[in-house]
């Protein structure tokens, strides 16, 4: 029996994005909770990607599964603009 490929979870592929040159990966983040968030982003930049605070938890749906920008390698500013937020 032949043994399957691997399944592409997109985690190597966004691994190798991490602290790349020129502009960064966005990371879109939302909370209700301030301090929450700012933690987030941080643990986002130590990742090597740059974090996009998109607004509160219920503006998550906005980057769901199926969404226009879901699983996209996006930088910041092409995120913001998939999401209709100002720069």
């Amino acid at each position: 029996m032949k043994p399957s490929p691997p399944v592409d979870t997109g985690y190597t592929s966004l691994r190798s994005e991490a602290h790349r040159a020129g502009e960064k990966i966005a990371i879109p983040l939302a909370g209700d909770d301030d301090a929450a968030l700012k933690i987030a982003a941080k643990l986002v930049e130590d990742a090597g990607f740059e974090p996009v605070i998109v607004g509160p938890l219920a503006h998550g749906k906005e980057f769901d599964v199926g969404t226009s920008v879901y699983g996209k390698a996006l930088a910041a500013r092409e995120l913001r603009r998939g999401l209709g937020l100002g720069s």
